[in-house]
């Protein structure tokens, strides 16, 4: 940074004003210029430069101040004839300017001049000044030298006179010198055309050294491996400097090898000028690498010197080696030493120069091998067993024990005069050294048994004989006996059973050395067991046929352990009498007898046993037949007995067995004949005789499907499939069109008159009056002129709890009616109604067709009443009671009128019976009066050839499509009793089927009902509300020649239920407690022909018909 230069010195000749002149030397102040007067003599010189920093001195005119090394220029002495002087006094700002020879004031220091000498002298030279001093511009020579700016260069400030000045040579004011001399050269001209000419020189000189950096750190390394030094490796610095040309040497290079020790590493920069810097670090290598010891002997193992405890054991001396000179090794023992019994470890140890020590060892094993020796071993010693014992004490003199090293030892198995035993005794004598070397001798001692054992035999002993043996298993005891060694065996010749008497037992004792004493007992065996005998259980009979009253009864079972002197028996209670012998078998009279046995052994001992005999009467059979039930296929007789019940019951039909149950159900498949009962009581007495009951089905009600009072008529293909078609009028008939059946088994016609067409099959024809009696008729008796009418909306499902007169249920409704009286009622295309009540009291009832894509259902409760006054129509695919509960139209009121039940239509089912004392029941087929012989064949066909009326396919279901008789979607099927004053049918493929009581369908809830109300006025309205079925089936695929897929799917999580069946009603397959979201397979063996798989979940019910064809 430059301060301020120096004020400008003022002159005062010629009036003309000093022009202030600056250098600027590095970063100095530099004093101003003294003025220059047109008197043509130089100025006084100016003050001293004003410092902010130190810097060099410089050289200037001689009439110029000086300079002052510190803090600012002090002011310029007065000139003289040799020069100005160095100020003495300080400042920021130079001090005043030494006189100039004009007398006019100099140049001052700092920022205002000072005043100026008087002295007139100007002298020549140069003296030293600092870097940014200010001087005046005169015609002498004037040198500058100063610190250069750091580029090798130095920045000059001057400033001229008043004069006009030209520089002809060098660099401007303010530019950057080089490093060197440069030369600058100025013309002055004044105002007057004079011109004069100076010059000076710039010389910088570079004193700034290079700088090196990134000089490495101490480094200290071990040496390498087997290495007495280092490599050494290190990044070199690098040296920067103001000017170009720097150069870096090193003392050393990385990767040099280094001795072990510390090494000094110096790196110096010089520059181009000779400025030169240096720096070191200090490289130190640490011998860690321990010596290593050679040719170390392996372990050594010896034995002992013969008669000395050591030897003497020698080896080759081990030697040592090192990465550095000057290793030693020193042993802890020397070769060829005596070594002492046992093991002595040698070291080895090795140290080099830098104190590393390595050790190594080896061992010297000196084994004692040499085993001591026994000195007066006794020689064998033979004595008799002290008295009472089983041994004798021997004595002899101890033996000795002698060894090569010192601590031998001697031990004996026995010592002199100890007890030795009966026998023979081995004398061990054993010497061991401190090795363990030892040397064993021996010699034996034989002591000989000759005393006999003591014996003392049991008391005598009396005892019973065993129980069912004459003789008895004793525990006899047991001798005392006694020994001085000890008894080897006591035995004697006791029995191993002792018969019935006196036994004498001799008992023997033998010691262990074979001395033998004996001694005597007694043993008495007494009979004191009574016979065993073993009388039967208690025996039941059924009483014989035919009044005989002999029996035979088990005979007992005796048995004694010595022998059976003598038997008799007595018989009490309902039978009197007595014998001697087993077998009291013989007479007994009806009731319980007691039979008792006695029985006396060979010694008088007696025994006694008894059991009854029991006669019971047989039972007596009958059968009661019931009142049979008109409107079931089956009639029952109910079998009983007159005591000791239960009773198990056997029918039976002239000789072979009909059945085992109580109640025997008889139908159109049994036989007529004479049926007979045989039971059994509750004792197994089976009656002696049989209750019988004469059955004839032609008499039963139950055995028709179709009674007319009148008249009969079946139109052609019409099929009777169960059942039978009976007249009960003697002028009435049964008249049988084409190729119609009634041909179930056991089925029959019984009219006055039968007139059948070509092609009739009927299984048996009777003629005769239908001769039944009919069950009682019901009749509707209600009033419905006050009740409302109400108007179900379509799609609508609704619960209503009232009575109607006109009731209309449109297209696609579920209904529920709780009601029991309706007067007219109407239910459109695929609508469907359910009455809840048993007993349903009804005018009119009409059931359109069902929808293209369900059917139209009627449901009822079980057991329902149907009781209709004038007429009751049904179209096609509807099913009236799909639930197959015991359902009767009862068509009838108390006028003297005509009801009509009319069926017509195509896939429609009816499962009721139908009661009408005064109308006509008739049932109209899809094809109504068609009577040729294109008839369907119920085989698939394309829809050319399609004789479905004259291929103009009146009814939309044919679907050319092959299938089984029972489930043409032609047919109409009435399943139940139908009674009538006039029965007709016709049309092709009315098939008609009795209604089976024994196994009815349960009772099954409609879908989920939303909307219910209690109506009592026309004008009330119910809402329309959307079914609200959760559960949902699928079937893949539908018809099917195999098996059925149904997919379950529903939200709500109860078992679902599935009941299948046929086409009639008959069930053919079923399912319980199915997973809510299951799938599964039925059907596998189902026949051609339509089923109906009805599922329940909860009070939820769907019905889906399947379709099964040929494959």
């Amino acid at each position: 940074m430059l301060a301020a230069g120096g004020g400008t010195g003022l002159g005062t000749c010629n009036s003309q004003q000093a022009k202030p002149g600056l250098a600027t030397l590095g970063g100095s102040g530099n004093g101003g210029l003294g003025g220059n007067f047109n008197c043509g003599i130089n100025n006084g010189g100016g003050g001293g430069a004003g410092w902010l920093s130190n810097g060099a001195g410089t050289t200037v005119n001689p009439n110029m101040g000086g300079k002052s090394p510190l803090n600012g220029g002090n002011a310029g002495l007065a000139g003289a004839a040799a020069g100005g002087y160095i100020g003495t006094a300080g400042g920021f700002g130079g001090g005043a300017g030494g006189g100039g020879n004009c007398g006019g004031p100099g140049g001052g220091g700092g920022y205002t001049g000072g005043n100026g000498g008087d002295n007139t002298l100007c002298g020549a030279g140069t003296q030293p000044v600092s870097g940014g001093t200010s001087y005046n511009l005169g015609t002498n020579q004037v040198n500058i030298t100063g610190l250069n700016d750091g580029h090798g260069q130095v920045i000059i400030s001057y400033q001229g006179s008043s004069a006009t000045v030209t520089q002809t040579a060098g660099l401007p004011s303010g530019s950057l010198f080089p490093v060197g001399t440069t030369t600058n050269t100025f013309v002055a001209t004044d105002e007057s055309g004079n011109t004069s000419t100076c010059s000076f020189d710039v010389v910088v000189t570079d004193v700034q050294k290079p700088v090196i950096t990134n000089m490495p750190s101490n480094i200290t390394v071990s040496n390498n491996a087997s290495v007495c030094g280092a490599n050494v490796s290190w990044t070199a610095p690098t040296a920067t400097d103001n000017c170009p040309g720097v150069v870096l040497t090193s003392s050393h290079q990385s990767g040099d090898l280094f001795p072990i020790g510390n090494t000094t590493v110096t790196y110096t920069a010089t520059d181009a000028y000779g400025n030169a810097i240096s720096g070191s670090f200090t490289v130190s290598v640490n011998d860690t690498e321990k010596p290593v010891i050679n040719g170390l002997p392996a372990n050594i193992s010896v034995s002992n010197d013969a008669g000395v405890c050591g030897a003497s054991v020698s080896w080759i001396a081990a030697t040592a080696t090192d990465n550095c000179a000057g290793a030693t090794i020193a042993s802890s023992h020397v070769s060829g030493q005596q070594f002492p019994i046992g093991t002595t470890t040698v070291i080895y140890t090795a140290t080099d120069a830098a104190g590393n020590v390595t050790t190594a060892s080896f061992t010297v094993t000196v084994n004692d091998t040499e085993k001591p020796v026994i000195n007066g071993l006794p020689a064998n010693i033979s004595v008799s067993n002290d008295a009472g014992v089983c041994g004798a004490n021997v004595s002899w003199i101890a033996a000795t024990a002698a060894d090569n090293c010192a601590g031998a030892t001697i031990v004996s198995s026995h010592v002199a005069g100890q007890q030795f035993p009966v026998g023979t005794t081995t004398v061990t004598y054993t010497a061991t050294d401190a090795a363990g070397n030892s040397t064993s001798a021996t010699f034996t001692v034989t002591v000989n048994d000759t005393e006999k054992p003591t014996i003392m035999a049991p008391a005598a002993i009396q005892v019973s004989n065993d129980a069912g043996l004459c003789t008895a298993i004793i525990s006899i005891g047991n001798a005392v006996t006694g020994d001085n060694c000890g008894v080897q065996s006591v035995g004697n010749n006791a029995p191993s059973v002792f018969p019935v008497g006196t036994t004498t037992v001799t008992w023997t004792v033998t010691d262990i050395h074979g001395n033998v004493s004996t001694a005597t007992q007694v043993v008495t065996v007494s009979d004191t067991e009574k016979p065993v005998i073993a009388c039967a259980a208690n025996q039941v009979f059924c009483a014989n046929t035919g009044g005989n009253n002999n029996y035979t009864v088990p005979v007992l079972t005796q048995s004694d352990n010595c022998g059976i002197a003598s038997t008799t028996y007595t018989v009490t209670g309902a039978t009197n009498r007595s014998g001697t012998g087993t077998n009291a078998s013989g007479a007994f009279a009806i009731g319980t007898s007691t039979v008792t046995y006695t029985v006396t052994d060979i010694h008088g001992n007696v025994s006694t046993c008894s059991f009854t005999v029991t006669i019971n009467p047989l039972p007596v059979a009958t059968v009661q037949a019931a009142s049979p039930n008109a409107f079931c296929s089956e009639f029952t007789l109910t079998g009983s007995g007159n005591q000791n019940a239960p009773f198990a019951y056997n029918w039976s039909l002239n000789g072979n067995a009909v059945a085992a149950t109580q109640v025997l159900t008889l139908g159109l498949t049994n036989p007529d004949g004479l049926y007979k009962l045989f039971i059994t009581d509750a004792n197994g007495c089976t009656s002696e005789f049989p209750a019988t009951y004469q059955y004839n089905k032609q008499n039963l009600t139950n055995s028709y499907t179709i009674l007319a009072y009148k008249e009969v008529k079946l139109g052609a293909y019409n099929e009777v499939q169960t059942g039978s078609v009976g007249v009960m009028s003697s002028r009435g008939e049964a008249e049988f069109k084409k190729y119609s059946k009634v041909n179930g088994p056991g089925s029959f016609v019984k009219s006055p008159e039968i007139d059948k067409d070509k092609g009739v099959t009927i299984l048996s024809q009777i003629n005769g009056v239908a001769t039944v009696s009919l069950p009682a008729m019901q009749y509707n008796t209600s009033v419905t002129k006050y009740l409302p009418n109400y108007t179900v909306g379509t799609n609508t499902t609704v619960t209503l709890n009232g009575n109607f007169r006109d009731l209309n249920i449109r297209k696609g409704a579920n209904v529920t009616l709780n009601g029991t009286i309706f007067g007219n009622i109407k239910v459109e295309e695929g609508a469907s109604i359910r009455f809840t009540s048993s007993v349903v009291n009804i005018e009119e009832l009409r059931v359109d067709k069902g929808s293209r894509t369900t059917m139209s259902y009627v449901r009822f409760a079980q057991a329902t009443s149907v009781r209709v006054s004038k007429n009751v129509s049904i179209g096609n695919d509807v099913i009236v009671n799909p639930d197959y509960h015991s359902v009767t139209f009862y068509m009838g009121d108390l006028k003297c009128d005509e009801e009509k039940f009319y069926v017509k239509g195509d896939d429609t089912k009816v499962i009721a019976n139908v009661y009408m004392p005064n109308g006509k029941l008739k049932v109209r087929g899809g094809n109504g009066n068609d009577h040729d012989d294109d008839r369907c064949d119920h085989r698939a066909h394309s829809s050319k050839y399609c004789k479905h009326n004259n291929n103009k396919h009146g009814h939309r279901d044919c679907d050319h499509r092959g299938h089984g008789e029972n489930d043409c979607e032609d047919n109409v099927h009435m399943i139940g009793l139908f009674i009538a004053e006039e029965v007709e049918s016709e049309g092709k493929n009315v098939i008609w089927n009795n209604f089976s009581c024994s196994a009815p369908a349960p009772t099954v809830a409609l879908t989920n009902t939303t909307t219910s109300a209690n109506l009592t006025a026309e004008t009330v309205k119910q809402p329309e509300a959307r079914e609200a079925t959760q559960l949902q089936v699928t079937v893949m695929p539908n018809p099917s020649a195999t098996v059925f897929t149904l997919k379950l799917q529903s939200k709500n999580n109860a078992p679902v239920q599935l009941r299948i069946t046929d086409a009639t009603g008959r069930a053919m397959e079923s399912r319980a407690n199915l997973g809510a979201n299951s799938t599964v397979q039925v059907g596998s063996n189902f026949i051609s022909g339509t089923y109906y798989a009805e599922f329940t979940q909860g009070n939820q019910r769907k019905v889906v018909q399947l379709i099964k064809v040929r494959r």
